[in-house]
């Protein structure tokens, strides 16, 4: 697919500019010498969360002049965070802003913008700088507008800070950087990449990409926050966007102008892998539009849920329901069989299943909290399946005692040759898998928590299921 637009209907978050400015021309400069009743006059914006009673002047070794300003927020975690923001200034679409601070104590900061962009107004935030000195230490940070406004507000956003000096800030600096055209990139250019956590090869990278529309999220009030595209079909041909569509619509053909953000991680989040996003959208553009999705790739139960089908749109043919979604399982329903296990959640479309019932799913693949996703999109994308294309006919499987204290024999008298077995328990998690040596084959299951469990016997390229139950 070319990254040429087509004249065609167009949503636009802010001009980008194509010319670059002055470098590192200043837009803001505070050496919190002005305070006001007992608040730095440069600060304290609209956006800022954190308590005036936890902003407190300074007056002992300041990094220059007279005073600075401690921040106060003890909290531990990350979404408890206090934003410290500046009064409101002008930004520019495309523009990136280039951030440095004098800081001492001891505390975690970090740095975001407000400039009413599409979505919520705010940028994505950067990693936390982790501050414990006495002596003062040079912070930088780099944030890039997304939208033309003169209500801007740079954010500190700051979290765990420990007593007595807490976190100490003083001389801020804001100034523009030079405008950088976005790079033309194909989704697979982005997603492509042998990075063990699964890392863009492009990651902080401003880029043009384009794709059609497979899914878009909503909010309570059916605001769209972030959508799906996908270029093509196969692998790494999808991609995350985070932020409003506008106007766009599910089946457009959009290009896109973003940049590639890796969101989890062992530091950030954390998770094993990172999930490759498309955050800070400076323009969404409609080249075409109802457009049908691209074909769903068919993969496995034990492949769908790998880095190349991160964002692409997938099916997963006969996989038996293990649980149903609940609140206390985030809405999240496991389905298993022989090959793997498919954890299916309602981030587009929620639907309710029958435990011990087989479906096909479609769905867009997603990552978060550790764990693979299916999204489907609608009802269309569950379909009903069979536990097994090739069930063993007339095979029960016959299991006793059931439910099951410390032992379980599995009597394999009508069936010959190689019998493979596998236990998945309610979760769809694989607990026990093993070949059958003998007529009757005895299973251990005294470690098993009790509850229900998924039995799947397959014997010549045929498979049966049954449930189990386990009480101690």
């Amino acid at each position: 697919m070319t990254l040429i637009p087509i004249r065609m209907k167009h949503f636009t978050l802010g001009a980008l500019l194509l010319l670059a400015g002055a470098a590192n021309a200043q837009v803001f400069e505070s050496d919190l010498e002005a305070w006001t009743e007992g608040t730095p006059d440069d600060f304290m914006g609209v956006k800022t969360s954190i308590l005036p009673e936890n902003v407190i002047q300074v007056t002992e070794n300041a990094h220059g002049g007279s005073f600075a300003v401690q921040l106060i927020n003890t909290a531990t975690v990350n979404s408890d965070h206090k934003r410290f923001t500046t009064q409101p200034l002008s930004v520019t679409a495309g523009q990136t802003y280039d951030v440095t601070a004098w800081a001492r104590g001891t505390g975690e900061v970090r740095f975001g913008m407000f400039d009413e962009r599409a979505g919520n107004g705010y940028s994505s935030y950067s990693a936390f700088t982790v501050v414990n000195s006495t002596e003062w230490q040079q912070i930088t940070f780099s944030v890039q507008a997304a939208n033309t406004t003169e209500v801007a507000e740079f954010i500190f956003s700051v979290v765990r800070t420990v007593e007595p000096a807490h976190l100490i800030l003083d001389d801020v600096n804001i100034s523009a950087g030079v405008v950088i055209p976005p790079t033309d990139a194909t989704i697979s250019e982005i997603q492509t990449t042998i990075a063990p956590d699964g890392a863009s090869p492009l990651v902080g990278t401003n880029v043009r990409t384009q794709g059609i529309i497979t899914g878009i999220v909503t909010n309570s009030s059916g605001a769209g926050t972030s959508f799906f595209i996908q270029d093509g079909a196969g692998a790494f041909s999808g991609v995350y966007v985070f932020g409003s569509p506008g106007t766009a619509v599910v089946g457009d053909e959009v290009s896109v102008v973003a940049t590639v953000t890796e969101y989890g991680g062992p530091i950030s989040a954390p998770w094993p892998q990172t999930y490759t996003e498309l955050t800070n959208i400076i323009e969404v553009t409609v080249l075409s539009s109802g457009n049908a999705a691209p074909a769903a790739e068919t993969l496995t139960a034990g492949d769908w849920s790998a880095e190349a089908w991160e964002a692409v749109l997938v099916k997963v043919m006969n996989v038996q329901c293990t649980n149903l979604p609940t609140a206390e399982n985030f809405m999240e329903w496991n389905a298993s069989n022989w090959q793997g296990n498919v954890l299916v959640n309602d981030l587009l479309y929620a639907y309710t299943p029958t435990v011990g019932t087989a479906y096909s799913v479609t769905g867009i693949v997603d990552y978060a909290f550790s764990a693979w996703k299916l999204e489907p999109r609608a009802e269309s994308d569950i379909e009903l399946g069979v536990v097994g294309i090739n069930e063993l006919n007339n095979t029960s499987i016959v299991l006793f005692p059931n439910p099951a204290a410390a032992t379980v024999t599995l009597d394999l008298s009508d069936l010959s040759g190689r019998t493979e077995y596998t236990l998945h328990d309610a979760h769809g998690r694989m607990v026990m898998a093993d070949v059958a040596t003998a007529v009757r084959t005895t299973l251990d299951v005294s470690g098993l928590t009790n509850g229900l469990y998924v039995v799947t016997l397959r014997n010549n390229g045929a498979t049966t299921s049954t449930r189990l139950a386990v009480q101690h």
